[in-house]
């Protein structure tokens, strides 16, 4: 008996495709799930790309078609993007990808924080240098705006004035990164991201945010597991963006539409279903009831 390591039967209809960029460099693989009825009608559809797509992308797709299905949300075309190759290359390669230019070698906070010395260790033993496993937030959001946003919408349904984009982790430090800097994503998702690693670098983004005369419009959920919040080890460190946010709101409440969140006894990997599930129902309510999309998800007329 042959296995495709790739082959699935049970997220129907989804397609993985790679895709190398010019502006980091990187090989990407990018797998996509749209509505089963596009093609049916003119209709287009919300977009959330959610990041860390071999960790979340099942997660993302189920979640999305459950609440559709029953009533709860819109559909969506979901589209997870990793890093080309094996798990463990990604999970490498997404600390430069995610994190902003800027951050120095000598900072004393590598040091100062349980988090940076595990990365100081990972770094050093993949005899990566610093400023060439950190920094390529910049480069990685050209490669979402630039190269793939664009293919996406050339071949699906997509609404693009209605883009989303999720992040855990440091994946959640990356969508920051994108909400301070002007990306073209409309609905942000965050899960448990810190920002003291960052040190000067998203302060500075921060201030020229607030003071930006044309700010987007942008609508953010945040969330974050109250057992990483207990733990004195990781409270700071996934406390800090949630903070931030907050303060961003408070000083520019016309351009962010803020939810923070606290899911009470959840860790830092369980935390995801619980992201996905809220921050899809609040960003992309469908406005109908279980009844009322019934005969719709059983052949007739919604």
């Amino acid at each position: 008996m042959s296995v495709d390591l790739y082959a699935n039967t049970f997220l129907e209809g989804a397609v993985v495709f790679t895709l190398p960029s010019n502006a980091t460099g990187a090989e990407y693989r990018i797998a996509v799930s749209a509505p089963s009825n596009t093609g049916a009608s003119d209709r287009r559809y919300p977009l959330l790309i959610v990041l860390d797509g071999c960790m979340n992308f099942g997660t993302a797709v189920e979640t999305v078609r459950l609440q559709a299905m029953t009533g709860t949300t819109m559909d969506l075309v979901v589209v997870g993007v990793s890093t080309a190759g094996s798990f463990a290359q990604h999970n490498l390669r997404r600390l430069r990808d995610y994190t902003p230019g800027g951050m120095r070698p000598d900072d004393p906070v590598w040091n100062a924080s349980a988090i940076g010395k595990i990365l100081l260790g990972r770094f050093a033993a993949a005899r990566l240098p610093l400023e060439q496993a950190i920094g390529g937030a910049a480069a990685f959001q050209s490669f979402l705006s630039s190269e793939l946003l664009p293919i996406l919408l050339e071949r699906y349904p997509i609404d693009p004035n209605d883009l989303g984009l999720l992040g855990h982790s440091a994946g959640g430090a990356f969508a920051s990164h994108a909400l301070l800097t002007g990306s073209p994503f409309h609905k942000l998702i965050m899960g448990s991201f810190g920002v003291e690693m960052y040190g000067e670098t998203l302060a500075a983004l921060e201030q020229v945010f607030v003071k930006r005369a044309d700010r987007p419009a942008r609508r953010v959920f945040s969330a974050v597991g109250g057992s990483e919040l207990a733990d004195p080890q990781t409270r700071f460190s996934m406390g800090s963006g949630q903070e931030m946010l907050i303060r961003l709101q408070k000083a520019a409440p016309d351009s962010l539409d803020l939810v923070c969140q606290v899911f009470a006894d959840e860790t830092h990997g369980s935390l995801m279903a619980h992201l996905l599930a809220s921050g899809v129902c609040l960003l992309w309510p469908s406005g109908k009831s279980y009844l009322e999309s019934l005969p719709g998800r059983m052949g007739g007329k919604a």
